[in-house]
């Protein structure tokens, strides 16, 4: 393959460099002599491949190596921006100047806004800065800002995002980090000031755009569904969508086309393309057809805010259209390949963002898998053998996606091959009707509007209604699934084994797909085997819960205070991907007495003895779980010297700082899971 398509051969260096440096978590003391010593090894690099210009192949290990020296060195600088945000500023600050990036995005109770923290009031004096922050505003606010404009924060703190305390949970701060966000704040109705006369920087312009034209579909578009279905399509915010009609998509395996991604600027590009074709042939027309293809695309980017899946989308669009004009040869992947080069190397951490990810992955099945599965059947009737070219292409993509998404999101749409080529095919017509809604509001031609509005109501009606199907069958979503990282690497490989079996159709990959298969089912055969045989007592780290889970098998016992049970909320973030690692079928739950009756409870197990509440004269548990204020006497307390005191999430934070304050005294052995995270026994 990478005969055909050199441009893998560049990627792959950079991309073990990049995991190199996430892998090392390399310490602040060697991080500078690390990444001088990567400088070195480019420098010395781009010297070997210009002395050995003759020699293929002392050229060929000396640039995979200096690629992989680069790759790390740009993580590295990466890493030290994003150090140098966590120092510029600390919890203590209470003043802040922001300036607004991004729309607000509408949550449970509260408004998501990315914003720049420009200056910070440090003793009297302000502080200018440029750091990268989550805002959430509560939506008792009367009115919101803008993106671009300047606010100022009163009486409110900076502060880490959570981190993820518990096995198997979402680990916020990481995501955040990735993103490249350190901080994050809450503001309230009383400390907001929104700040009048500043300039609206460049680049907001983008979401400026985003937003007039958000309120350009909401004139028009009286279905509240078709409504937050366009607005998701072309916005990407999906705030407006109504739950029922969001868990249609995901049940379905159409949920790809509510966000805006490669495939919206695909069919806009295929469009493009066909209606510019006598142009990219002339001589002097070409020039004009690349023009208008890079307007065009610039234009439906700036519509969209700019997000990195457009972006990247964009790129590789117009370098397909260069290829097309110029009658260079084309390999898709090599395109693909140098597009993902180019942006690694300006964000690095942009490779372990699922976006990415799905997004490259999606890209490469098509490229790969939708050509041998295009001339699977040979079909004479036009309009089925459309329908089976665009089947195809939701067959490629997900089956080059199923491994991340399972690996991310533990569930799979079974039903995705029945609904995906009319929700596809009618997802061009959508795109196409709703820049018309857009550029006939832009040029007045209200009633031109009006009937593209009509239009794209009864598209996005039929497409709501195809993706409801699933929904109704039985066994539509499969949830619950979990693979980890070998497996989906593994699964990787025998997709690409698979691809050029078919294509080159040569007996020794038939026996590397078996070998591979075979591995695959021997390591999952072990895993299996081992969470069988292997028992887990966790107290687990959940605010304002107390929450003990004992696993054996597939099964679950959940010692839990009466509460925890009704917060779906908590268990769904805390407790849920756990379980579904550990492959969990049935759960038990028992509820814990109310902590206002002090009331003893003695948890054993094999290994281990947990006492709640109180301390035993007769009985030295191993492990006392504090669920109330009440303190024990100090002498009781000195004669428990190998008890293991740990503080329930249900004490609040004053109450946990005085029994801390109490357990030092007295010499005791405590933990507070909320900032070491859960005990496992």
């Amino acid at each position: 393959m990478s005969d055909t398509h050199p441009s893998i051969r560049l990627l792959f260096p950079l991309l073990a460099g990049i995991l190199t440096f996430d892998f090392l978590n390399l310490s602040p003391a060697f991080l500078p002599l690390s990444l001088q010593l990567s400088g070195g090894i480019v420098f010395l690099g781009c010297v070997g491949l210009y002395a050995w210009e003759n020699k293929s192949t002392q050229r060929a290990v000396v640039l995979a190596i200096t690629l992989g020296a680069l790759g790390f060195l740009a993580t590295g600088v990466k890493h030290i921006e994003f150090q140098d945000d966590l120092s510029a500023v600390s919890e203590a600050e209470t003043q802040f100047v922001f300036q607004i990036k991004t729309p607000g995005e509408k949550r449970k109770s509260t408004y998501r806004f990315e914003a720049e923290l420009l200056k910070t009031l440090e003793n009297e004096n302000w502080k200018p800065v440029r750091i990268a922050v989550r805002l959430s505003l509560s939506d008792k606010i009367k009115k919101f800002p803008r993106a671009g404009d300047l606010i100022l924060v009163k009486n409110q703190k900076l502060q880490r995002p959570p981190k993820a305390l518990n096995p198997g949970e979402f680990d916020y701060r990481a995501y955040l980090e990735r993103k490249g966000i350190a901080w994050t704040m809450y503001v309230n109705e009383q400390s907001l000031i929104i700040l009048e006369g500043g300039e609206t920087p460049w680049t907001t312009w983008p979401m400026r755009v985003s937003e007039h034209a958000d309120a350009a579909l909401k004139n028009h578009l009286n279905n509240p569904k078709a409504y937050g279905l366009v607005k998701a399509m072309l916005l990407g915010r999906r705030e407006d969508l109504a739950q029922d009609q969001l868990n249609d998509y995901v049940s379905s395996g159409t949920v790809h086309v509510l966000a805006v991604s490669g495939l919206h600027v695909g069919i806009l590009f295929a469009l493009l393309s066909w209606l510019l074709a006598p142009l990219a042939k002339h001589p002097t027309g070409r020039y004009a057809y690349i023009l208008f293809i890079g307007l065009t695309l610039g234009g439906y980017a700036l519509i969209t805010g700019l997000p990195a899946s457009v972006i990247r989308a964009s790129i590789m669009c117009f370098l397909f259209a260069l290829t097309k004009v110029f009658q260079r040869r084309q390999f898709g992947l090599n395109t693909l390949s140098i597009t993902a080069f180019f942006l690694l190397l300006l964000d690095p951490y942009a490779l372990f963002t699922v976006g990415f990810q799905l997004s490259f992955a999606a890209v490469a099945g098509i490229m790969l898998a939708y050509p041998l599965l295009k001339n699977l059947f040979q079909i004479e009737n036009k309009y089925l053998r459309l329908f089976w070219e665009v089947s195809a292409v939701g067959f490629a993509a997900q089956l080059f996606t199923f491994p991340i998404s399972v690996f991310y999101f533990h569930q799979f749409p079974l039903y995705f091959w029945l609904v995906n080529p009319f929700v596809i095919f009618l997802t061009t017509f959508l795109i196409y009707g709703t820049i018309a809604i857009l550029v006939s509001q832009l040029l007045s031609f209200q009633l031109l509007a009006t009937m593209f509005a009509f239009g794209v109501d009864i598209v996005a009606r039929l497409m709501n209604g195809f993706a409801q199907i699933p929904s109704n069958m039985p066994y539509g979503l499969l949830k619950n699934l979990h693979i980890d990282f070998v497996e989906v690497g593994l699964l990787f490989i025998i997709l690409l084994l698979l691809y050029k079996l078919f294509s080159a159709r040569e007996y020794t990959y038939l026996k590397a797909v078996a070998a591979v298969l075979f591995l695959y089912a021997f390591y999952t055969t072990v895993q299996l085997v081992d969470s069988f045989a292997t028992s887990r007592l966790v107290f687990h780290a959940i605010p304002r819960h107390t929450v003990l889970t004992f696993t054996q098998g597939q099964s679950a016992f959940v010692a839990a205070n009466p509460e925890f049970r009704k917060d779906s909320g908590a268990f769904d973030y805390h407790l849920a991907n756990y379980f579904t690692a550990l492959g969990i079928k049935t759960i038990e739950w028992l509820d814990l007495p109310p902590k206002e009756l002090n009331e003893s409870f003695l948890l054993r197990t094999p290994r281990t003895a947990i006492q709640m509440d109180a301390l035993s004269e007769t009985q030295k548990p191993q492990v006392v779980i504090v669920r109330n204020k009440r303190f024990p006497q100090k002498a009781r307390l000195s004669t428990a010297t190998n008890t293991v005191f740990v503080l329930s999430p249900e004490l609040g934070y004053l109450t946990r700082k005085e029994w801390e304050k109490v357990l030092i005294e007295s010499k005791n052995n405590f933990q507070d899971p909320l900032i070491s995270g859960s005990k496992v026994f």
